[in-house]
């Protein structure tokens, strides 16, 4: 096992190098420097936010049915569609209580 830790650095840098707030790392080590373990530390922050940012994004898209899996999707009372954004895992207490809390909900369009 070898350990290169330009390699390592490289591979991480090139999953958030399209990020504005990874420029600075990025041009850090484009410009021949290695980032000390706060910064990298930093960038795989930055990763991990992306990508959850990403995933809820991507979960936030217009379901036509219940996404797969025990989450549920709280449904518009006026047409029974899913509202976008708005999901739940009612197996838990918080789920249930949002589940609760969001009875009544509708799309906008099917007030007006």
């Amino acid at each position: 096992m070898s350990l290169d830790v330009h390699s390592l650095q490289e591979k991480i840098l090139s999953r958030v190098k399209q990020l504005p707030a990874a420029r600075v790392y990025v041009d850090k080590f484009q410009s021949g420097k290695i980032l000390t373990n706060d910064e990298l530390l930093e960038v795989i922050e930055l990763y991990a936010k992306e990508e959850t940012r990403a995933q809820i994004e991507f979960n936030s898209i217009i379901l036509e049915t219940d996404p797969p899996g025990r989450c549920k999707a709280i449904k518009c009372t006026i047409c029974n569609e899913p509202l976008p954004g708005v999901l739940v895992y009612p197996v838990f207490e918080n789920g249930r209580l949002i589940k609760d809390y969001c009875k009544g909900w509708t799309h906008y369009e099917c007030r007006t």
